[in-house]
């Protein structure tokens, strides 16, 4: 299944690395002409933490330089 994902803010591009993960076909198009440095979040909530642990990105999120 090939699947398109209008978006590439943090909604979108978690779920095409997630959808990817689980094999299918992912698509992500954007107006924008590069991917934004900034966050507008300010915590993350431990039901957030939970899902980004299942896509495997929370480690870099939380790792302490």
């Amino acid at each position: 299944m090939s699947i398109l994902i209008a978006g590439a803010g943090p909604v979108g591009l978690t779920a095409a690395l997630r959808l990817g993960q689980l094999g299918h076909d992912v698509h992500v198009v954007t107006d924008l002409d590069s991917l934004s440095g900034e966050s507008r979040a300010s915590t993350f909530h431990p039901p957030t933490l939970e899902m980004l642990g299942v896509v495997s990105v929370v480690t870099p999120i939380t790792a302490k330089s």
